[in-house]
């Protein structure tokens, strides 16, 4: 899955930091409100978990910016459907 926005874009030495647990930028990103800085890391350390991976691009400040997130397919799914009880018509 990829999400890309015109937006306000990354610069470099934040981009490096982005996936850090508590990391909520610099400078210019102050007077945004903010949240804890947790987001980031818990998606790329729930990911990860799951054999995935999570990165992010950006070209610069006002050019926007463009974040994967990349999971394995799984070779066989197998959904387990409800019996039916016939006297009853209830899921058992």
């Amino acid at each position: 899955m990829r999400v890309k926005d015109n937006g306000r874009g990354i610069e470099a030495d934040v981009l490096r930091h982005l996936f850090e647990p508590y990391f909520q930028g610099t400078g210019s990103e102050q007077a945004m409100p903010r949240g804890l800085g947790l987001g980031l890391a818990l998606a790329k350390a729930i990911t990860e978990r799951h054999g995935g991976a999570v990165t992010v691009h950006s070209d610069g400040r006002d050019l926007g910016s463009e974040f994967s997130v990349r999971l394995p397919l799984a070779a066989h799914v197998t959904v387990a459907t409800p019996a039916v009880d016939s006297n009853r018509r209830r899921c058992t």
